[in-house]
């Protein structure tokens, strides 16, 4: 069963507040004005509940069924959302019937003079859509929800995938006052337990027998027959109370990696009378099982379809790289990504090499094949992306997406042909999360860094003229290369085009900006951004001076971190550097009192650095700052280190320079 966790937290000791009714809405709870433990919460679970149980049918065989209950209460205008639930489900199978969620019962409570008022979600409350291809979502619209509400849901997911299971969330970003869990699986399964988070629970383990009716066909007759199947099960239960909301702080991966849920994977299966059958449980069994798979190890077998397109790329005077990332430039040119992740093909590859469209995992395999051909050491390297939450245990259903590691002359190269961004090796931005696993065709295995060795840099140059008056004016040409390059294209891409230059003045306080030009160099991942601009923002007139702000709207004057501690790891994307030089022209009759002094400073092993410069050269004054953010995470335990040093990026860059009038 594949379920996307639709609630979105760590061990805190636990707090004395109300003991909610399991059972039933009363009027305490529907008066209550704030949650007790947290009263900044907007909404609270009074609780949730999962209970995993194992149904079998004699044509289909063992399926699960997952049967959810959850009770919450909304505090404030903004916990609203919350009574906006979405259950996703799987739908994306190949040989299972899809996932189905069913038994919905959905309640809002009210208290209307004193009185509990108790109204029942319709059948045009429950809605079914198909997400894409892969996914569909029930959503369930309660009626007459309001602050002081509480709304209550019930509803099951049936699946017959037993192999990979995401079982329940247990921390979002609000408040569970309670939460039960338990999890009955037949002595025929063998499950890895997976933990994700940092939330620490108990679950209590006890075997007990159970028993499953169902109805089958009478020897090869048409009479169906009751049977009664009795077994032995393993029962798995943990109670929580009291697990406060995790806040989602700045600069985050994916808050979701860090919210405490529970999965379960399949380790094995043994039936009486039957050898046992092994899942992965580790990454030598990934392995072996990857190479095996008709849709991985055994598709990159078939050259035929591509021989005669290979023979054109050949080249005998091509150096070993230059032949390398010529196959790579053929293959990004004749498939284009339909947008389907995964890692396995999601159809043969010499159909998607035909058709020229295919999933991730179908242009990387085909490129593989492809590089092999050419004698490279090319390898799948399987990852998960930064929505998808990271991996650290062996597994064989939590990767995502996979891209391709060559190999050559000492170094390790990272491709992704699904990607057409110029002729760039960099990989996607989502695809930038900590470490992979490279898969060898000989079941070895070898953990990959995704992060890029080389910084992102945005260089900002800005000649500006201070004006008698207060004002400046001037030119500015920024350049950005790599990840900065992609993110600044993405947002002009996404914005409104008549408003870009508009959105820049608001964001930036100035007065005008003219000639606005962005140039995308595709060929060398860099783009080029330039205007002139006017602006009363950043000099302030006292008496006979003028204060000036030394970098002007590229200040960063405001530390983004607010709280003492932090939870989980500060995370920056990827490695990158932010360099602004500032030229002033000093108006006649100006001269300079004084102006910061020079700095330089940096965070232990330079994983952060900073340097500021002045120098004066008769009417002109030259800024230059240089930040390198050398490493894109920060564990918790450096985060009051970065604070402290984020704090004397800011007390320098809001320090003025100051001209007195001769």
């Amino acid at each position: 069963m594949k379920l996307r966790f639709v609630f979105l937290v760590f061990f805190v000791p636990l707090l004395t507040i109300a003991q909610y009714n399991l059972d039933k809405v009363t009027k305490s709870q529907l008066e209550e004005k704030f949650y007790p433990a947290d009263s900044t919460a907007s909404a609270a679970f009074l609780f949730k509940t999962c209970k995993l149980k194992f149904d079998y049918n004699a044509e289909t065989g063992f399926s699960i069924v997952a049967e959810y209950t959850l009770k919450l209460k909304i505090y404030k205008l903004e916990g609203l959302s919350w009574a906006d639930i979405t259950i996703p489900y799987y739908v994306g199978y190949k040989t299972l019937n899809k996932d189905v969620v069913t038994n919905v019962k959905g309640y809002t409570y009210n208290l209307i003079d004193g009185e509990i008022v108790r109204q029942k979600v319709t059948s045009e409350g429950r809605v079914d859509i198909k997400t894409n291809e892969f996914w569909a979502k029930k959503i369930v619209a309660f009626p007459s929800v309001k602050v002081g509400s509480i709304i209550e849901l019930n509803y099951e997911i049936r699946s017959q995938d037993i192999q990979s299971i995401d079982l329940m969330q247990l921390q979002h970003a609000i408040p569970v006052a309670a939460a039960k869990l338990k999890i009955e699986i037949p002595l025929f399964f063998t499950y890895k337990i997976i933990r994700f988070g940092k939330l620490e629970f108990d679950l209590r383990s006890k075997v007990n027998q159970n028993s499953i009716n169902y109805v089958a066909k009478v020897g090869s007759s048409r009479a169906n027959s009751d049977y009664y199947l009795q077994f032995n099960q393993v029962v798995n239960e943990a109670e929580l109370k009291n697990i406060p909301a995790l806040k989602e702080e700045p600069f985050t991966n994916d808050i979701n990696d860090y919210y405490s849920k529970i999965a379960l994977e399949l380790e094995s299966v043994q039936f009486p009378d039957e050898p046992q059958k092994k899942y992965a449980t580790t990454w030598s069994d990934v392995a072996k099982m990857l190479n095996e798979h008709e849709k991985f190890g055994k598709a990159l077998q078939n050259s035929d379809y591509y021989i005669d397109d290979f023979n054109r790329i050949a080249n005998d005077n091509l150096q070993p790289k230059e032949f390398m990332l010529a196959i790579f430039e053929w293959v990004k040119k004749q498939i284009s990504w339909n947008k389907n992740k995964g890692y396995f093909s999601s159809q043969p590859l010499d159909e998607a090499y035909q058709k020229r469209s295919g999933s991730v995992a179908d242009i990387n395999l085909i490129l593989i094949s492809f590089l092999r051909m050419g004698g490279f050491d090319a390898h799948p390297v399987l990852l998960s992306t930064r929505e998808n939450g990271a991996i650290t245990f062996p597994s064989y259903s939590y990767f995502n997406y996979v891209v391709v590691g060559v190999k050559l002359e000492n170094q390790l190269y990272l491709l992704d042909a699904s990607q057409h961004a110029g002729t760039s090796t960099l990989l996607p931005t989502m695809a930038l999360n900590d470490k992979g696993q490279m898969f060898y065709a000989n079941g070895n295995v070898e953990t990959v860094n995704l992060m890029p060795s080389t910084l992102s840099l945005k260089n900002t140059s800005i000649l500006t003229k201070v004006d008698k008056d207060g004002s400046l004016s001037g030119q500015v040409k920024c350049i950005y290369t790599d990840y900065k390059c992609w993110d600044v294209l993405a947002d002009y891409s996404a914005s409104d085009k008549d408003n870009w230059t508009q959105q820049k003045e608001k964001k930036w306080h100035l007065d005008e900006i003219t000639n606005y030009g962005l140039n995308d160099l595709k060929d060398k991942v860099v783009a080029e951004e330039l205007f002139e601009f006017k602006s009363h923002k950043y000099i302030e007139s006292i008496g006979d001076k003028l204060l000036i702000s030394p970098l002007l709207f590229q200040s960063i004057i405001e530390n983004p971190f607010k709280s003492d501690t932090r939870e989980y790891p500060v995370h920056f994307s990827y490695p990158n550097r932010e360099k602004a030089t500032v030229v002033f022209t000093i108006p006649e009759g100006y001269s300079i009192q004084s102006f910061p002094k020079d700095v330089a400073f940096s965070l232990p092993d330079n994983a952060m650095s900073y340097k500021f410069v002045i120098a004066v050269n008769g009417n002109q004054m030259t800024v230059i700052r240089t930040l390198d953010c050398n490493q894109a995470e920060f564990s918790p335990d450096l985060f009051p280190s970065l604070k402290e040093f984020l704090t004397l990026v800011v007390s320098k860059e809001t320090e003025k320079i100051v001209l007195i009038k001769q």
